[in-house]
């Protein structure tokens, strides 16, 4: 759809002009970087929102403010670090639908998709010490999961999984 290409390549240039991309994204930049997409989120009413892992912060926000601007939204989250207090709050809203399940083995079938967040990995770097091949496998065989679905139903992608988008570390992992 040229019109959603036109306001996502503009949204990306508001937001390379108001952060600094090399530094980390914190918490107190999150309302700006909602101002600039809040411009292009009437786009989104009525649409279908996958999140995969939906139960940590950063998809939980996202998830919540799609839900605000009337996008349906698909949560999918196993919880091996996501917080059922995430869900419970999204819950709330009567065009959310969760379920529990790993995206790297199965998830429901879905008919019609608009849009997939893939967030489904920890991206800690405590979690790279302690859940190693589950982090390989969501970002592998889950990644590819979530491509098909994305093939299947016509949906656009936005894979954002990994800590390595914070810039080149000094230090492995980050």
């Amino acid at each position: 759809d040229p019109l959603i290409g036109k306001a996502i390549h503009r949204l990306i240039q508001d937001c390379q002009k108001k952060l600094n991309f090399t530094s980390i994204i914190v918490t107190h930049e999150i309302p700006a970087i909602f101002s600039i997409v809040d411009r292009v989120a009437m786009l989104f009413e009525g649409k279908i929102i996958l999140v995969a892992g939906a139960a940590g912060f950063v998809p939980h926000t996202l998830a919540k403010f799609y839900l605000e601007k009337g996008a349906k939204v698909i949560g999918l989250d196993n919880f091996i670090t996501g917080s059922q207090e995430n869900i419970d709050l999204l819950s709330k809203y009567p065009n959310f639908e969760f379920h529990h399940c790993n995206i790297y083995e199965h998830f429901p079938t879905f008919r019609k998709l608009d849009f997939i967040f893939s967030m489904a990995s920890p991206a800690s770097p405590i979690d790279f010490n302690v859940i190693p091949l589950e982090i390989m496998r969501v970002n592998s065989e889950g990644t590819l999961k979530l491509l098909e679905l994305a093939r299947e139903t016509g949906a656009r992608f936005l894979e954002c999984s990994t800590s390595e988008v914070y810039g080149d570390p000094e230090i492995h992992p980050q």
